[in-house]
């Protein structure tokens, strides 16, 4: 009968363990005699940062500490001596550091001393952590274990003495290894009858001991009729059919009320002949796993339900690039339905060649771990057509592993559009700026020069590399800076000012008058500074100084002509003569009150706005006057001077004067008028 080692050298049994050897929470590495790794378990990226696919085909000595591969290589040394030791070593991280761990060891015999393989387990631990000494432990427990195993018919069939310590040492490392899983396994002969299990599976059923359980059958160890025929009937199926079942989901039991759920794997054991012997069987309690499973599940609809209402295409990739999921928004954006993406397409699949190199350098750096910013990049739609997309991406976890990643991609065409429209207006508005006569300018919140326009250079006297880092209020005049700043102030904090004049003062000292209309910049609704423009009114504010003089001039002209009128109309009315204000068209435009004493029932109100024609005709009836006054009146607006002249008129009353009348040109104001002076000379 052979050894219980080489029921373990077929390729069946080897994938058991090597299952098994992932569940160990310790770090399991399988090393051949060169000190090369030919297996290593899934704990190596947590523990040290490498992962297996880094560590396997490598010499073990390259990742040890280099003060502590003396120790390991006598280490290597001793276990050829066929015993199960423990040491402490270093071994280096991937950030470049070491960490500490126990490690034990033990030979995995193969037929050839050439084949054998070392195992070791290496537990994480603190520098001042005391290494564990477990050699006498499980030299009393393995020797239990060996001579109960002798008392099994299976194991009288053993070779000779001198390969009973061989196969102690064998026993011992196989349950070594075994007592390290958190799994429950054992195994039976083709009988169904228990051959030994590991310490998790002898505490679940009751026994303190693994040894205690050898030789039970299934009838004495599992009570309920029900439970005991399914798993006999099951592994009965494996020994006849000689095919194993790996990770069957299987409920046959409950803890209360409460349904467990098991991961079961059961495989052939087999001798060297490859007949089936025997039956390993591995039990691990996934219930907890399967109530995450299926929140996961819960939240992953609810996930699903939720990246439907959004706009952005949603996706989850994994670490190979290919597409796991993406939400229906992939067709409008794209044209692409879910189901002809989803474990279908890579996720080069989508953009031209020119962005795969920044893509993917991209998705190594998340698939790694590391957070990084949007990007924009160009995408090719299923009609071959392109967007412009922002892509945002973040390492997505499992059970605290990175299994891929999960993205948002934005379309940002429109923005795109919307920002070269803008940038276009902007060109522009420069262009505009540029062109003009008055001084356009800008300046941030600190008062910063952004921008001046070609005018404003000129005005001010300086250049392009002047003004950038001087602030505006440098080329304010002292006496005007500080409401200048209040102003400045106030737009800065929203509100709206009126235009307002302000004296500027340009690079070589000298000033000009402006007019300055500002208002806020704003960039996404905040304000971030002022923007105005500036026209120069010093010959404007020259002509409002001279036309400010010419005015207060002539009030001053008015006051005094006020007066002067005041003391001639004194006169006009005191004179003891007949005075008529005549204008050149012949009508009266005024008269003294002395003019009623003549005229006799002619009073001053009846000879206003009459032509004096029509008054000389009512006081001569004969054809005289009315000529002869004609004549001269044509001869003083002509600006001839002329001798008084003597007449006889006639009144009302009958009577008749003689009067002396004299007529001259006069400048009333604005206005040029004959006065006439009639004395009575009767």
């Amino acid at each position: 009968m052979p050894e219980l080692i080489e029921l373990l050298n077929n390729e069946e049994s080897i994938n058991l363990i090597k299952i098994l050897l992932k569940n160990i929470h310790d770090l399991a590495i399988l090393l051949n005699k060169n000190y090369i790794i030919e297996y290593v378990g899934n704990k190596s990226k947590n523990l040290i940062g490498f992962s297996s696919k880094e560590l396997l085909a490598n010499s073990l000595l390259s990742f040890i500490y280099h003060e502590d591969r003396e120790k390991f290589i006598e280490f290597f040394q001793q276990l050829k001596n066929l015993h199960i030791i423990n040491t402490e070593i270093r071994l280096i991280n991937k950030n470049g550091g070491f960490i500490w761990f126990i490690l034990k060891g033990s030979i995995l015999k193969n037929n050839t001393e050439q084949d054998n393989k070392i195992i070791l387990l290496l537990n994480k631990i603190f520098k001042d952590k005391p290494v564990v000494s477990e050699e006498a432990i499980l030299n009393e427990k393995d020797g239990d274990l060996f001579h109960s195993l002798s008392e099994i018919s299976f194991w009288k069939l053993l070779q000779p003495k001198q390969r009973v310590s061989a196969l102690k040492e064998s026993l011992k490392m196989l349950q070594f290894v075994l007592d390290q899983m958190p799994q429950y396994i054992a195994w039976k002969d083709k009988n169904l009858t228990f051959l030994g299990c590991n310490i998790n599976f002898a505490r679940v059923i009751g026994y303190e001991k693994p040894e205690l359980i050898i030789g039970k059958t299934n009838k004495e160890i599992y009570q309920n009729a029900d439970i005991r025929n399914y798993i006999t009937e099951r592994e009965q199926k494996v020994i006849n059919s000689k095919n194993p079942e790996f990770h069957k989901i299987e409920s046959w039991f409950k803890v209360g009320n409460e349904e467990r759920f098991l991961d079961v794997s059961r495989v052939p054991l087999r001798d060297s002949t490859g007949d089936v012997i025997g039956i390993l069987i591995a039990y691990e309690d996934i219930t907890e796993r399967t109530k995450s499973k299926k929140a996961l599940e819960q939240s992953e609809k609810r996930f699903r339900k939720l990246t439907e209402l959004l706009p952005d295409v949603v996706y989850t990739v994994n670490k190979e690039g290919i597409i796991t999921y993406v939400n229906s928004a992939a067709y409008l954006m794209l044209g692409y339905k879910p189901e002809e993406i989803c474990n279908k397409m890579h996720i080069r699949n989508f953009f031209p060649e020119e962005e795969l190199s920044f893509l993917l350098k991209n998705f190594e750096r998340v698939i790694n771990g590391e957070i990084t910013e949007a990007h924009d990049y160009k995408m090719i739609k299923k009609d071959g057509s392109s967007i412009y997309v922002m892509l945002h991406s973040r390492p997505l976890f499992r059970d605290e592993e990175i299994i891929g990643l999960l993205g948002i991609i934005h379309d940002i065409s429109k923005l795109l559009k919307a920002e070269k429209k803008l940038k276009e207006s902007e060109r522009k508005y420069r262009n505009l700026a540029q062109s003009l006569p008055a001084i356009i300018y800008e300046f941030n919140r600190d008062f910063e020069l952004t921008f001046v326009n070609k005018s404003g250079l000129e005005k001010f006297g300086i250049s392009h590399n002047d003004y950038m880092g001087m602030k505006f209020t440098e080329f304010i005049a002292p006496l005007d800076l500080e409401p200048s700043i209040r102003d400045i102030n106030k737009i800065l904090n929203g509100e709206l000012i009126e235009p307002n004049d302000v004296l500027l003062q340009k690079k070589d000292g000298s000033y000009f008058y402006g007019r300055s209309h500002a208002k806020a910049i704003y960039e996404n609704g905040e304000i971030i500074g002022v923007r105005g423009i500036i026209n120069d009114i010093t010959e404007r504010k020259k002509s409002e100084l001279a036309l400010k003089k010419e005015i207060e001039e002539r009030k001053k002209a008015e006051t005094q002509l006020k007066k002067s009128e005041e003391k001639y109309r004194y006169l006009f009315e005191g004179s003891p003569y007949s005075i008529w204000l005549v204008r050149l068209d012949g009508t009266i435009l005024d008269c003294n009150t002395t003019t009623n004493a003549l005229l006799s029932e002619h009073i001053k109100e009846d000879l206003i706005g009459q032509n004096f024609i029509e008054i000389l005709s009512l006081l001569d009836k004969s054809d005289y006057l009315i000529p002869h006054f004609k004549q001269r009146f044509s001869k003083i607006r002509q600006g001839k001077k002329l001798k008084p002249s003597e007449v006889k008129i006639q009144r009302s009353k009958g009577d008749e004067i003689w009067i002396n009348v004299i007529g001259s040109l006069i400048q009333l104001g604005d206005e040029t008028l004959i006065q006439v002076i009639i004395q009575d000379i009767t």
